[in-house]
């Protein structure tokens, strides 16, 4: 039923197919990571966000996961680098962690659940509020 395993290694040697397959997603990954933290450290440098050092934290894990994935493609060519592989994967991990435990107040901040029921009173109050004001605005100006 279950066939033999096969080191990853030894099917992208004997496959073509499979090596380009692996080459090409492996790189794409690796640029939506890249991408993605390079943007989420502009973001923070530049937007001055309130959670600056969470979001710093985020990216770095996940350029750090960009940076592991890359070197795992090139341990399929350059067996000598699973070791240097092996120690990104761990500090990748760890730093994902703290990232991780570093957002879990941030969201409970950011994030309140809410229903429809409240979210509706809101709203309602503050079109009131704003009647008022405009109210306010108009009987100065007249």
């Amino acid at each position: 039923m279950f066939k033999k395993h096969i080191p990853l290694k030894e099917v992208l040697h004997n496959d073509p197919a499979a090596l380009i397959s692996y080459i090409v997603g492996v790189t794409e990954i690796v640029i939506f990571f890249l991408t993605l933290g390079a943007v989420i450290l502009i973001y923070t440098k530049y937007a001055r966000a309130a959670n600056a050092k969470v979001a710093n934290w985020l990216a770095w894990s996940i350029i750090l996961c960009a940076v592991s994935r890359a070197v795992g493609l090139l341990c399929v060519w350059h067996g000598s680098l699973y070791t240097l592989n092996a120690i990104l994967c761990n500090i990748t991990g760890m730093t994902s962690i703290v990232a991780v435990f570093m957002m879990i107040p941030v969201v409970r901040r950011i994030i309140p659940i809410r229903d429809m029921e409240q979210l509706n009173e809101e709203i309602e109050k503050a079109k009131q509020r704003l009647q008022t004001l405009q109210n306010l605005k108009q009987g100065n100006a007249g």
